[in-house]
């Protein structure tokens, strides 16, 4: 699966850098790519139960979601010029 490799291709870029702060954050942001891919055929089966029922998932919490979406857009557009060099230097 495409998500997979390319997951892999990140961790493994990742590896070769500096140990820092900024990659063991960006290192645990896939591991839960790692875990489902590692686990693909169980959350494949997963996908019905999502497909039937995502939308009322989403809906009931979105506003949260939305907030999340949100803080995380102002966190990068503030914090990631300045750490930036710090990942891969």
């Amino acid at each position: 699966m495409e998500i997979c490799r390319s997951n892999a291709n990140l961790e493994s870029c990742l590896n070769k850098c500096n140990k820092s702060q900024e990659t063991a954050i960006l290192l645990a942001g896939i591991k839960s790519w790692q875990d489902a891919c590692a686990h693909l055929e169980e959350v494949r089966a997963q996908f019905p139960c999502w497909r039937e029922n995502g939308h009322e998932l989403s809906q009931s919490c979105r506003a949260q979601t939305v907030n999340l979406k949100e803080s995380m857009h102002l966190f990068a557009r503030n914090q990631s010029q300045q750490n930036i060099q710090n990942i891969c230097r």
